[in-house]
C-alpha cells in the first residue's frame, strides 16, 4: 500500500512545475533560485526534500540531480535536469530507509550509468549502493558496500570513477575498537559495482580522521584523498595518494595540506570538512575547507573563513600557502561564518567554482540569515568575478526565518556552466513557512575571465551577432 500511494504522488507531482522565477542578474543566469524537488505538492510543511549530490551528463546535457525525499519515508529519489535547468523527467524512486544520513555519486561514461551510494542508519550505521542509468532506471540490487560504518560525522562516504581500471572507488571513516577513527577504501567494479578485493586502509591516525573526499588523476593514474585529522593538539587536513591500478598508497604518508596561521599543534586554530577537484590542464587538484584561522589581517583570536590549497600530481603544494577565499562580513570580524564549502572545476574555461553556506553583512543580510555564497577561481586560484557573491536570497532580505544549506556545485563544460544546488525554506506563493525544498542557480562561466576586470561590460544585450 506503502509503496502504491508513493508511486500514484511522485507520478501526480512529476510533471508540476513552478510559476516562473524572475531573471538572474549576471553571472547567475536562467531563472532566479529555480525550484527542483516538489515533494507533497506545495504548501505542505512535513515533507520535505534534502541533501543533495548531482552530476552532469556530457552527452545528454543532462544533470542528474539525487535527494533525500520524507514524503512518505526517507525515500532516495531523482530527477533529471536539461542544461537549462528545465525538467526532463518527474521525480524517480531509488531507494527507502528510515534515516538516510548522506548522498553522493559518480558516472561512468564507459558503462553509461551512476553509481549512487548513501550512508543510513538503518539496521547500524551501513554505506550502501545502487547502479542507475541516465533515464533513472535501477540496475542493480542494493548493494552493501560498507555493512559497517561509523556514526556522525565520521563516515560520510565519497565517490569517484577511474575509467583506466573501470573501477569506483568509495572512501569513508571507520571507527575502530581502539577509539580512533580510520579513513577507508573500498574498490568496486565499474560494470557490476561488486567490490574488487576487500576494504583497506587509507589513514594511519592515530586520533580521529573524517570527513574523507577523493578525486582522481587520469593523466597519473592516481587518487588523491583528503580528510579531516583531529589530533591531540591540532586539527588539520591531511592526504594520501593512491595508485589507480591496485590503489596501494605512493608518495608520503598521511601527508599534511594545511597549517592555519603557519602553526601545526595550535589549538585555538583548524581546517574541516575538506573537498577537492581536479584540474587537468595544470594536472593538479584543489583542496578547499573551512577554517579558524589568526593570522592578520583576520581576528587574532580566530577567524572562520573558506581556504584552498592547490596539490601538485606528486602531493606537494602549488602555489599560496593556505589561501584566503572568502571574507564573510568583512575581515577582522568574527560575527560571519561561512561553512561547508564545495568545489568544481570547468575544464574548457580553466575556472573553479567554491560554494559555500553562511551569514554575511551583505545585502542587508540579518545577523543569522543563512544563504549560499560563491567565489569563481582561475587555475591559479586568483579570485575573479564578484566577491563572495550571493547565490540565493531565500526570503528575499533580512529575513532570519528562512535558510539556504547543503550546497553542491556541478561543472558542465560544453554549456560553459557551473550549477549549485541548495536545500531551503522559501516564502514563494502558496509554500508553507517550513516547507524544504531543493533549489538551483545556473551560473555563467564563459565570461567571467573576459568580464572580471571591468574593462568590458557584462551586458552583452547590444552586441552585434554578425560581422561589421
Amino acid at each position: 500500500m506503502l509503496l502504491a500511494m508513493r508511486c500514484a504522488a511522485l507520478a501526480v507531482t512529476s510533471w508540476v512545475l513552478a510559476a516562473p522565477d524572475a531573471a538572474a542578474a549576471w553571472p547567475e543566469i536562467g531563472a532566479n533560485d529555480f525550484r527542483i524537488t516538489f515533494e507533497g505538492g506545495t504548501g505542505q510543511s512535513l515533507p520535505s526534500a534534502r541533501l543533495v549530490a548531482a552530476a552532469f551528463h556530457p552527452e545528454r546535457q543532462e544533470y542528474f540531480v539525487v535527494y533525500i525525499a520524507a514524503e512518505f519515508e526517507n525515500d532516495l529519489e531523482a530527477r533529471r535536469l536539461q542544461a537549462d535547468g528545465t525538467a526532463v523527467s518527474g521525480s524517480f524512486f531509488l531507494a527507502n530507509a528510515s534515516d538516510i544520513l548522506n548522498v553522493a555519486l559518480a558516472y561512468s561514461p564507459v558503462h553509461d550509468h551512476y553509481l549512487v551510494i548513501w550512508w543510513q542508519a538503518d539496521d547500524g550505521f551501513q554505506v550502501l549502493g545502487r547502479l542507475v542509468s541516465p533515464e533513472g532506471a535501477i540496475l542493480s540490487s542494493t548493494l552493501p558496500i560498507v555493512p559497517v560504518c561509523s556514526d556522525l560525522p565520521s563516515c560520510t562516504p565519497s565517490v569517484v570513477y577511474n575509467p583506466t581500471a573501470d573501477e569506483f572507488l568509495v572512501v569513508w571513516g571507520r571507527d575502530e575498537s581502539s577509539g580512533e577513527k580510520r579513513i577507508m577504501g573500498q574498490r568496486l567494479d565499474g560494470e557490476s559495482g561488486a567490490p574488487v578485493f576487500t576494504p583497506f586502509e587509507i589513514s594511519g591516525g592515530p586520533d580521529a580522521d573524517i570527513d574523507p573526499d577523493v578525486a582522481y588523476d587520469p593523466q597519473a593514474n592516481q587518487y588523491l584523498v583528503v580528510w579531516t585529522s583531529i589530533r591531540a593538539d591540532d586539527v588539520d587536513l591531511r592526504a594520501q595518494r593512491l595508485d589507480g591500478t591496485a590503489a596501494g598508497q605512493i608518495g608520503e604518508d598521511d601527508f599534511v595540506i594545511s597549517d592555519m596561521s603557519g602553526r601545526l599543534g595550535e589549538e585555538n586554530y583548524g581546517a574541516y570538512y575538506p573537498k577537492i577537484a581536479y584540474n587537468p590542464l595544470d594536472e593538479e587538484f584543489l583542496v578547499v575547507w573551512w577554517g579558524l584561522d589568526g593570522a592578520a589581517p583576520l581576528a587574532p583570536n580566530g577567524e572562520l573563513e573558506i581556504f584552498g590549497q592547490r596539490i601538485s600530481a606528486d602531493g606537494s603544494e602549488v602555489g599560496p600557502n593556505d589561501f584566503r577565499i572568502s571574507d564573510a562580513g568583512g575581515l577582522g570580524t568574527t560575527q560571519h561564518n561561512p561553512l561547508a564549502p564545495q568545489v568544481a572545476f570547468l575544464e574548457s574555461e580553466g575556472l573553479y567554482l567554491v560554494s559555500w553556506h553562511g551569514t554575511d553583512s551583505v545585502d542587508g543580510m540579518a545577523a543569522t540569515e543563512l544563504e549560499v555564497f560563491g567565489q569563481f577561481l582561475t587555475r591559479s586560484g586568483t579570485e575573479v568575478g564578484p566577491n563572495d557573491l550571493r547565490l540565493s536570497d531565500v526570503g528575499g532580505f533580512g529575513d532570519p526565518s528562512y535558510a539556504a544549506g547543503a550546497t553542491r556545485v556541478v561543472a558542465a563544460d560544453a554549456p560553459r556552466e557551473f550549477l549549485v544546488l541548495w536545500t531551503a525554506n522559501e516564502d514563494l506563493p502558496g509554500m508553507a513557512p517550513t516547507e524544504n525544498e531543493v533549489y538551483g542557480q545556473r551560473l555563467d562561466g564563459g565570461s567571467i575571465i573576459l568580464f572580471y576586470d571591468g574593462f568590458e561590460s557584462a551586458d552583452t544585450s547590444a552586441w552585434s551577432s554578425s560581422l561589421p
